[in-house]
């Protein structure tokens, strides 16, 4: 039976003692029917974004809801901010323009969906690659919107919202004058490096395509359109149930 390294995910052959990818000694792997319990290192994920960075906006956690407190040099997008929470776009984490100590604030409500970084440990391959073709999905919508920029997405995996009944993906967007990564090729840097690690280091991700979707995603030349249509062969080819 396979063994996967705790550390760096490697998929090992049985009988070996140790982790040929980081060369950590490995446990005995678990029976078939007991869970292996596995905890994301999420401070090994991107937590920030320029607008954090540079303090345009501030966070704050309102139990499972959150907002951003919005700085002198960040101003509100009326327009974005009305298609933001259009009845159409189904795809956005809704929120409301509120004063919270005399400062303009965005507030949003997560209305019972899951954040990305959460839910990981409990998905299995298939449900994985579904949720990123979703995300892939939902980020080409904004690209396409004529209203909204990409760059305006707060893209780090604990604001990437999940419905776990279907699987639909929600993103987290800032309607303001100034955004949350400075050029598109940084926003799918951070993205490709969360995606990339949680595929190397959760065991139960482990398979043929997430793998192939890994490679893909630690190669900046390929596309997400590619990385797409490589999602929707596994998934056609997955005896799996669900989403």
């Amino acid at each position: 039976m396979a063994k996967y390294c705790m550390r760096c995910g490697e998929k090992n052959e049985d009988g070996v003692s140790a982790c040929k990818g980081c060369g950590m000694p490995l446990e005995e792997t678990p029976s078939h029917n007991e869970k292996v319990a596995v905890k994301l290192d999420v401070a090994q994920l991107s937590q920030s974004n320029q607008l954090l960075k540079e303090k345009i906006v501030e966070e704050e956690i309102c139990q499972k809801d959150f907002m951003y407190l919005l700085s002198d040099r960040a101003k509100f997008s009326a327009t974005e901010y009305k298609v933001l929470n259009s009845a159409g776009n189904k795809g956005m984490l809704k929120c409301k323009k509120i004063l919270f100590n005399d400062r303009e604030t965005l507030y949003y409500m997560t209305d019972g969906l899951k954040p990305f970084d959460v839910v990981i440990e409990n998905l299995d391959e298939r449900r994985f690659l579904n949720i990123v073709e979703g995300l892939f999905k939902q980020i080409n919508e904004v690209r396409n919107n004529g209203f909204l920029l990409d760059t305006g997405i707060d893209i780090r995996m604990k604001r990437i919202y999940v419905d776990m009944a279907d699987g639909s993906v929600y993103l987290t967007y800032l309607p303001i004058n100034v955004r949350c990564y400075s050029d598109p090729m940084y926003l799918e840097a951070d993205l490709r490096k969360d995606l990339s690690y949680m595929i190397r280091t959760m065991p139960n991700l482990q398979g043929t395509g997430s793998r192939i979707i890994e490679q893909m995603l630690d190669e900046p030349a390929c596309s997400f359109a590619s990385i797409m249509a490589s999602i929707r062969q596994s998934l056609s080819m997955s005896t799996g149930t669900g989403y």
